[in-house]
């Protein structure tokens, strides 16, 4: 994929989002010419000036889409799971990072999320660092909680992302059923008043 993205690049300068899944961005920043935009509630900030490709999620790490091209900046956009949800942006180049799940399976994905954000939300001290608009939810705890205790995909972004202070990155599966979730929530819950 890395090779990709320099081909598409045309082996010039080059900018990758903040908001990349932090495997990507540590291959991308040893490239040469290449350096890192920063990422502002999950969107990347692309400047208005700004000449040279631009590599970006489609979502991004952080569960966001990029709606738009610049006219400037070239985007090139890694797809993942869940974008069939967002069309590409107009004359962005597409590189497949992962397969995509049917529209269908993304929505149903898409809701769950919603549903888990309502029941966290609930939860004293935790809060969602934006609105979910995949199934890709991040969540600011009132303290670093381990991943490894959670089930399914959660990642502390400790480190990764310190402007995101207790933030777990929690990615839904396509296979989670509304008990699931709740439960889900209810474990989340109980690792927090463990924590305390």
């Amino acid at each position: 994929m890395i090779a990709d993205v320099v081909g598409a690049c045309g082996g010039g300068p080059f900018g990758f989002s903040r908001a990349l899944a932090p495997e990507t961005r540590q291959e991308l920043r040893g490239l040469p010419g290449a350096h890192e935009l920063p990422a502002i509630r999950g969107r990347t900030v692309i400047p208005a000036d700004y000449r040279h490709s631009v590599v970006v999620g489609h979502p991004n790490y952080l569960g966001a889409f990029r709606r738009t091209s610049e006219r400037l900046a070239r985007l090139i956009c890694l797809t993942g799971a869940w974008s069939e949800l967002q069309p590409i942006p107009d004359g962005a180049v597409t590189i497949v990072a992962h397969p995509s799940q049917p529209l269908q399976v993304a929505m149903s994905a898409l809701e769950n999320a919603r549903h888990l954000a309502k029941l966290v939300r609930q939860i004293p001290g935790v809060h969602l660092a934006f609105k979910p608009r995949s199934p890709i939810l991040i969540l600011l705890l009132p303290r670093a909680v381990p991943s490894k205790i959670l089930p399914g995909t959660a990642r502390t972004l400790a480190g990764v992302y310190p402007e995101l202070p207790g933030g777990l990155r929690i990615e839904l599966t396509t296979d989670m059923t509304t008990a699931d979730i709740t439960r889900y929530a209810a474990t989340l819950e109980q690792v927090i008043g463990q924590e305390a």
